[in-house]
């Protein structure tokens, strides 16, 4: 075999290993809770719970990447949504709890929640059922009021994000509970501000 001949095959086979040695497959998702409550996420059917200064981290299968086909990867489908964090979208400008993310082929996509609501969470320990909850956003001339229709259970909790105080814009949360007999019962005062990572622990007591 002549000299052209080696350096012919020569040169394939280090073309044939730097492709092989640049071909990836599978990507990663990392979410990251770096609020002080928990993270609920469903993610292609299953179920997770992210606590407070932890982080998931779910791997996905991918299409491989090549030197000829580097930008590669999968949209995966994400429900995240936590007690004080939503996905703010930023095209309609509102808060979500879905969204698609991008999973690069052979890198690891991360997503930061940082905390950016309040939080109003409503714990029955009671014997009777709670079907109304009510929020109330109170400045001093102002007041926004918001109607929740529950089927609150005893021993059960239910959650809100709410929207936080600033130093520039102040206002306090009353919260209403309604029983199933129509008997009412209020928690909170023009003290209770509540800024971002903050929450209105209402504790329902046990009813005479």
């Amino acid at each position: 075999m002549n000299r052209s001949v080696w350096t012919c095959a020569l040169a394939l086979l280090v073309l044939v290993a730097l492709l092989l040695a640049g071909c990836e497959s599978g990507g990663s998702l990392k979410i990251i809770n770096r609020t002080s409550y928990p993270l609920y996420s469903w993610i292609r059917g299953q179920y997770y719970t992210v606590p407070t200064d932890s982080s998931l981290l779910l791997d996905f299968s991918t299409p491989t990447q090549s030197v000829f086909n580097p930008d590669t990867g999968v949209d995966v489908e994400m429900y995240l949504a936590g007690e004080t964090f939503q996905i703010w979208d930023a095209f309609d400008e509102t808060y979500v709890d879905s969204t698609t993310v991008w999973i690069n082929t052979g890198k690891t996509t991360k997503v930061y929640a940082d905390p950016n609501r309040a939080c109003v969470k409503v714990v029955n320990q009671s014997t009777q059922w709670i079907k109304k909850i009510i929020v109330q956003r109170n400045t001093v001339s102002t007041s926004v009021t918001l109607n929740y229709d529950v089927y609150l259970g005893p021993g059960e909790s239910w959650f809100r994000q709410q929207n936080p105080a600033t130093p520039t814009s102040q206002f306090f949360y009353l919260v209403q509970v309604i029983f199933e007999n129509d008997d009412v019962l209020t928690f909170g005062d023009n003290q209770n501000i509540l800024y971002a990572d903050d929450q209105f622990l209402v504790t329902v007591p046990p009813q005479e």
